[in-house]
């Protein structure tokens, strides 16, 4: 079960990647008019310094209109690219389970921001008046429209490397949950810096509360990621408005991060420090590679929490350095593994060994986190060199030794930084 909804929740942030999403805020209250909706962009403007390039659509429809709204938009040219951007999706499953799948989350949100046809669409219920339409939500749809005018609404499809993806949708969300809740402090009057300072201020001190943004409490399989979206990734834009204000949020779209490590630790993301390059091309006895990619910090930590608890999993994580994880097609049309892993030090490895052992022993399948084909037969084998861990996951004896043969070799290359560019 908690596999199967990781793999839910996964699947539905890869959809805030080609449709920006807004989620309430549960604060403030507005009449719906033009007149709201420029005094809305006023304080956009006012707050993050971003203008109305070119005229903003915006439409209240009600629930069986949003329904028809979303349908359209996830068509099967959108559910492509979905499966070219998400290493775990796969052509062996449904595509109708997972088009329901993808309904059911967008249906949840309250607003949705078509950067195709650019238009904002605001969902009202039949039961909701429009005095109480949120002043957050409002405001979150429209600065995803601002966000599209001035940076450009990435295709991420075209940004290679899941991690990189994931990256670049922290912050392009982290943005627009903090615009939306900003704006509702100024509306009613409160001072906008002091609260913003005040809310870094308990997520550095561990204890935001998840009800900020979600109106509820999530359960443990979606901890890191909802750590992710709407704490880590807040924590960073914050980090960056401390030392330039909005002008270097604003300077960051331009040089965005690059690996999920650089938006959990932001001062790596200032030094331009990249994640390790692999450099080897193994062939894997002729199986066929499904997926090739880097899965990043954030995944790690994902993969970490079915063995361990929380902190744990963070700490452990915070040692990654690079990585490239190999999905493989066996003869029976599952899904096996290779995983090979630089960490920043030996110190790193040897505690990510110690995590694996425990995985071996209990028996647990942290694999099906990147497939829900991964396969059922087991045979999890891992080898440690210095500061690199190999790991095969279903593969026969020989082939799992040959695979983990290749960390004889010095397989990763560190890169140099490059400090993005922030200054106006």
């Amino acid at each position: 079960m908690m596999v199967r909804l990781s793999y839910c929740l996964s699947v539905l942030a890869f959809m805030m990647i080609f449709i920006s999403c807004a989620k309430g805020s549960k604060t403030h209250k507005l009449v719906y008019s033009d007149i709201t909706a420029r005094r809305t962009l006023g304080r956009i403007h006012f707050i993050r310094g971003l203008k109305k390039l070119r005229p903003i659509s915006v439409q209240v429809v009600g629930e069986p209109e949003f329904h028809i709204v979303v349908k359209r938009l996830l068509d099967s040219s959108k559910m492509d690219k979905l499966g070219d951007s998400n290493f775990q999706y796969d052509d062996k499953l449904a595509n109708k389970k997972i088009e329901k799948l993808m309904l059911d989350g967008l249906n949840r949100f309250p607003a949705i921001y078509d950067k195709t046809d650019k238009i904002a669409y605001i969902k009202k219920k039949a039961s909701t008046k429009d005095s109480e339409l949120s002043e957050g939500i409002l405001a979150q749809v429209l600065f995803n429209a601002l966000q599209d005018q001035h940076f450009g609404m990435h295709d991420f499809a075209t940004y290679r490397g899941y991690d990189t993806r994931h990256a670049l949708n922290a912050l392009y969300r982290a943005d627009m949950l903090i615009v939306g809740e900003l704006c509702a402090v100024h509306k009613a009057g409160h001072d906008w810096k002091e609260y913003f300072t005040q809310m870094s201020r308990r997520i550095h001190s561990g204890i935001a509360d998840a009800e900020l943004f979600y109106g509820d409490k999530r359960q443990s399989a979606g901890k890191l990621q909802h750590h992710f979206y709407s704490i880590a990734s807040i924590a960073f834009v914050y980090e960056l408005y401390r030392k330039g204000g909005f002008d270097m949020v604003n300077a960051a779209y331009k040089h965005p991060p690059t690996t999920t490590e650089q938006i959990f630790h932001p001062q790596k993301y200032l030094k331009g420090e990249p994640g390790m390059n692999f450099t080897a091309e193994p062939s894997f006895q002729g199986l066929p590679i499904a997926r090739n990619i880097t899965a990043g910090e954030l995944s790690i930590r994902n993969f970490l929490y079915f063995v361990i608890d929380w902190e744990s999993a963070c700490n452990v994580a915070s040692g990654w350095g690079g990585d490239r994880l190999f999905v493989l097609n066996n003869q029976k049309g599952d899904h096996v593994f290779v995983w090979y892993i630089a960490w920043d030090s030996p110190d790193g490895s040897e505690k990510f060994e110690k995590v694996l052992e425990m995985l071996q022993n209990s028996n647990r399948m942290g694999f099906g986190l990147f497939s829900p084909m991964a396969s059922k037969e087991g045979n999890l084998k891992f080898t440690r060199r210095d500061n690199l861990v190999g790991v095969t996951y279903g593969l026969p004896e020989e082939d799992s030794r040959l695979a983990l043969d290749v960390l004889k070799e010095d397989v990763f290359e560190k890169m140099p930084p490059k400090p993005p560019v922030l200054s106006r």
